[in-house]
């Protein structure tokens, strides 16, 4: 006959053998009450279950866009998946390169750019989608010397304004008003615009 191990920490004490050895004081097995077997299995199933159903909404949601580690993060632990679970998953998606903050870093740093966000902005945008802040500055350095301020508000203007008279003060405040609200500092503004 085959002994079957059981994975069950308490099942010695619940079908007593070693039972003297395990009694306490008042003659229960242990400070808990013991697991059944079916308990346990089930409570084992659960954070197996609850640990896949983790990863397949995790992958679900990289398919329809990309994340930082922090933001997937916390949108598992808003699907009410628990801490351990959602930074394991976190973990397994690293190990295997599905999850790399410093390439979705980079990729929204082109993206911005296009999109005529200054570098300012851009960190900051960064930051609160819980990149770490040294790949922040190591990145925003690399891109400083790929494009400077002027170039990017000489981007802005010749896209956005290219029909407008900037000598016009209505224009002018117009544009203006644009690149502060994209980040750009007062005093670059008034040096490319002037």
């Amino acid at each position: 006959m085959i002994k079957q191990e059981n994975k069950n920490p308490n099942f010695h004490c619940l079908y007593g053998q070693d039972l003297q050895s395990t009694q306490n004081n008042s003659g229960d097995c242990g400070s808990k009450p013991a697991m059944t077997d079916s308990e346990y299995s089930h409570s084992h199933r659960s954070k197996s279950a609850m640990a896949t159903n983790g990863m397949k909404a995790a992958i679900t949601m990289l398919a329809k866009s990309s994340y930082s580690a922090k933001m997937l993060y916390d949108k598992l632990l808003k699907k009410d998946y628990d801490e351990q679970t959602t930074q394991e998953t976190i973990d397994k998606l690293k190990e295997r390169g599905f999850i790399n903050d410093e390439k979705y870093a980079q990729n929204r740093i082109e993206n911005s750019i296009k999109k005529g966000k200054s570098l300012n902005l851009i960190a900051l945008d960064l930051s609160e989608r819980g990149i770490d802040s040294e790949i922040i500055n190591r990145l925003i350095n690399k891109n400083k010397s790929q494009i400077t301020t002027q170039e990017q508000i000489q981007n802005i203007i010749d896209k956005k304004f290219k029909n407008l008279d900037l000598s016009i003060i209505k224009n002018f405040n117009r544009a203006v008003s644009y690149l502060l609200r994209q980040g750009f500092e007062q005093e670059d503004i008034e040096k490319f615009i002037k």
